[in-house]
């Protein structure tokens, strides 16, 4: 039926709490080693507590200017977003493959 009406909203709530205690992280790769072996360990690894793992290969973070100075030419960027509490297991893992982290 035309012109009926079936309900009135007359109140949303939306929290805006933080939900976990995160962080961003960014791996550069120093060397040739395949970027997809450690992000791929890390995002389906259940010890891990993240929200997002990105690989990103040359050419692509070049595109990014906000980003650029931290990705040369022929470098691969990984982003991280994880749960606080892991960063020094995150900082160790990086030392141990040979790649530099920015957060």
């Amino acid at each position: 039926m035309r012109g009926e009406t079936n309900g009135i909203i007359t109140r949303i709530g939306c929290s805006n709490r933080r939900l976990w205690d995160g962080l961003s992280a960014l791996w550069r790769l120093t060397h040739s080693a395949r970027p997809s072996i450690s992000a791929n360990k890390i995002a389906t690894d259940a010890m891990w507590i993240k929200r997002l793992v990105t690989v990103f290969e040359w050419p692509i973070p070049s595109f990014f200017t906000p980003i650029r100075h931290y990705a040369p030419e022929d470098k691969t960027l990984i982003f991280f977003m994880i749960a606080s509490s892991q960063l020094a297991e995150l900082e160790s893992g990086a030392r141990e493959a040979g790649r530099n982290r920015y957060s």
